[in-house]
């Protein structure tokens, strides 16, 4: 955060928020952050998504805007949703739930796009141990199932130990 508050247009909030000035409108930003977990992906050695102004019409931004593709974004959020769920602390649980709607949103994202779930894009992690995850995710929850099986190959199925 404190990177972000070096561009002469953000500011932060009294309530910590990130606000960005932009001919006379401020805008706050919500951040998600991830903490310095040793499988969090560096946004700069990984795939990127391009949001064009076009793609948000409600914004007024006229940059094009780098953000961490879907594909790896939905994996980075694998590990953490799986240990607030197992937790008996309200707020972590709460936080799981939030963790969940950003995967199926993710994962509804690119079945639109018809795109796959991408491995490489986390490479400090065993892509054993990330289908484990997806093989929870698709045990756990049922709205998740049909759109893992549209972004995932039959072998990639079968390795997260459900089939198609």
């Amino acid at each position: 955060m404190s990177l972000l508050l070096k561009y002469p247009n953000i500011t932060e909030s009294e309530d910590q928020r990130l606000v960005y000035h932009h001919r006379g409108t401020k805008v706050h930003i919500d951040l998600e952050v991830m903490g310095a977990a040793a499988w969090a992906s560096n946004p700069r050695t990984t795939r990127v998504h391009t949001v064009a102004p076009a793609d948000c019409p409600r914004r007024r931004l006229n940059s094009m805007v780098p953000i961490l593709h879907p594909s790896v974004l939905l994996l980075t959020k694998l590990l953490p949703w799986k240990e607030a769920d197992q937790t008996t602390r309200v707020a972590r649980h709460m936080r799981a739930r939030t963790d969940l709607t950003d995967i199926r949103t993710i994962l509804q994202w690119l079945v639109d796009k018809k795109a796959r779930i991408d491995f490489s894009g986390l490479p400090g992690i065993p892509k054993g141990k990330l289908m484990r995850l997806l093989g929870r995710l698709y045990q756990t929850e049922q709205r998740a199932r049909p759109y893992l099986s549209l972004t995932l190959s039959a072998d990639e199925m079968r390795d997260a130990g459900y089939c198609r």
